[in-house]
């Protein structure tokens, strides 16, 4: 596989299933070596490297909690050392509880802030010592971030503090050499959707009141993450990239 990131090191947090690993595919189909992570579904990380490595990608993933500054630290150092270095990242790792605010208690905020905000920060501080410059960190958040859901409070105070984060990590590292940005995307049929009770009308709603008037697919947050990583947007930085079908402009 030759494209435009042929010999680059690409790591990417929640990795292995939905938009994730459709992520992992944009970069392994332009030739970058990608290293992916998972929490609990071993088995479908197994199924992803087996097959991107029959295709002749070279992939590798491993259980770490995204949320964990030592793991992450350990996890980034030893794809580094193999591979020589990070020139992108992508935090696609999200968690959470589905919910009422009204019944939400402090473990439920510590778990999903923990996994969704803090860990673009914990993926950043385990990148700062082997970015190979000019270098990209991209995270992906959800319209949740900026519209109310039904029981999506949790989370989407979360995706809300995910993109504040990006912008001041796009101001702090931008001397380095850094840009950071996120893909904020509309509601994607995942697995990790259907936690949610308005599962149906989310998707149907979008489907219907969206310019395009057509689900979004893995591929088309995948695609947009790619382009916020790569060259053509060398001078952007501190951005949020909504990815809806037009559905945000539609009242």
């Amino acid at each position: 596989m030759a494209g435009s990131w042929e010999g680059k090191v690409v790591v990417v947090t929640g990795g292995t299933r939905g938009i994730g690993l459709a992520i992992a595919r944009a970069f392994v189909e332009e030739g970058a070596r990608v290293a992916l992570t998972f929490r609990r579904h071993r088995q479908a990380a197994r199924e992803a490297v087996e097959a991107f490595r029959r295709a002749g990608a070279l992939v590798r993933a491993e259980a770490v909690d995204a949320g964990d500054p030592e793991a992450m630290a350990a996890f980034v150092a030893a794809v580094a050392q193999d591979w020589g270095g990070v020139d992108a990242a992508v935090h696609n790792a999200a968690s959470g509880v589905a919910r009422p605010l009204s019944v939400a208690t402090l473990r439920h905020w510590t778990y999903t802030l923990g996994a969704n905000a803090f860990g673009l920060v914990a993926l950043a501080q385990a990148c700062a010592p082997w970015w190979r410059r000019p270098a990209a960190l991209v995270a992906v958040s959800s319209l949740g971030g900026i519209r109310a859901y039904p029981d999506y409070g949790l989370v989407g105070a979360s995706k809300g503090a995910l993109e504040s984060l990006a912008r001041h990590l796009a101001r702090e590292l931008g001397p380095a050499g850094v840009r950071v940005n996120v893909v904020s995307a509309g509601p994607v049929d995942t697995e990790a959707l259907s936690h949610y009770p308005a599962r149906d009308t989310m998707l149907e709603d979008f489907v219907t009141r969206s310019a395009l008037h057509r689900p979004l697919q893995p591929a088309d947050v995948a695609a947009a993450v790619r382009f916020l990583a790569g060259p053509d947007a060398a001078m952007i930085t501190g951005h949020t990239l909504v990815v809806d079908g037009g559905y945000s402009v539609m009242g």
